[in-house]
């Protein structure tokens, strides 16, 4: 995945446009695992990436960072096509799920961070840390600047996952 995204960031910095990272966290991913079983969890992983690959380009990456946790990159044209492109993924988890007969709401928060053509892939991800899922559907940070809201409804501040840690750790 780094290595993905290092060459992304390059290719973007070289034809003038902007690395996006989104990353996913499925909602209630754990009470499926817990009230249903593992094999129903894994089906709800399944068909995460499935429905992630599926609206996603061929030079587009996507991959599984952790349990119930995502992350799609690719090249947009500037920050508004990358948040456009990171709703039509978040759109495509929100949907029903048909695991063992049952049809399962599958919903997930998203953090986008926009790098421009001066950023690294070290960059973007620093900036996704900050945009990690406060419990919402989509937190976007567009540079270091960027002010994000990501106070959650309880009042705790989001602790970044311990997959994007290790993405920075690299």
């Amino acid at each position: 995945l780094t290595d993905r995204l290092d060459q992304a960031a390059a290719y973007a910095a070289r034809e003038h446009r902007v690395l996006a990272v989104v990353f996913f966290d499925l909602d209630r991913f754990k009470q499926v695992n817990d009230a249903l079983g593992h094999t129903a969890g894994d089906a709800l992983l399944v068909a995460a990436a499935e429905r992630l690959l599926a609206v996603s380009r061929d030079s587009d990456t996507v991959a599984r960072v952790s349990g119930d946790e995502f992350v799609v990159a690719w090249v947009a044209e500037d920050a508004e096509q990358a948040r456009t492109a990171a709703e039509r993924f978040a759109a495509a988890l929100n949907t029903s799920v048909l695991v063992e007969g049952r049809s399962l709401s599958l919903s997930a928060s998203a953090g986008l961070a926009v790098g421009s053509g001066a950023d690294t892939a070290d960059d973007v991800l620093r900036r996704l840390v900050r945009a990690e899922p406060p419990g919402r559907p989509l937190v976007v940070v567009t540079s270091d600047r960027a002010v994000v809201d990501d106070v959650r409804a309880d009042g705790a501040r989001p602790v970044p996952s311990a997959a994007l840690l290790r993405l920075l750790e690299r």
